[in-house]
């Protein structure tokens, strides 16, 4: 039997979840969904079912303390920035981050890209005191 895999850009049918939870280390979303005043679409739908360290980076926009985000890179090592905060506009969730890389800054992404793109995964999060 084919093991159950996570695919955001593919049709994958996940017929168990809670495998998924316990064999990623994913927690549920719904540990973190009360935190948000405005919770998004995707939230209140349920099409967002679980996430990693999401509570660390809600427990440091709530003290306005910055948060380190690491992103480890698909062919290899990785790149640390400065998370600076989560927004939602639109309806749609945004971290807010500055990049040191060279010409890059501050800036805003929809969450979903920051935790998980072709060239990147958000790997670590560190709060900082």
């Amino acid at each position: 039997m084919e093991k159950d895999r996570l695919d955001p850009w593919g049709e994958t049918f996940i017929g168990n979840y809670e495998r998924l939870h316990k064999e990623f280390g994913i927690e549920r979303i719904d540990s973190v969904l009360p935190r948000f005043k405005r919770p998004s679409l995707h939230l209140r739908r349920g099409i967002d079912f679980g996430h990693r360290d999401l509570g660390r980076v809600l427990d440091a926009v709530d003290n306005d303390k910055p948060f380190v985000i690491r992103f480890g890179w698909t062919n290899g090592g990785g790149h640390i920035m400065d998370g600076m905060g989560y927004e939602i506009w639109n309806g749609y969730d945004y971290v807010s981050y500055m990049n040191p890389w060279p010409g890059e800054g501050n800036s805003e992404d929809l969450f979903s890209w920051m935790v998980s793109a072709s060239d990147h995964r958000w790997t670590h999060t560190l709060r900082v005191r």
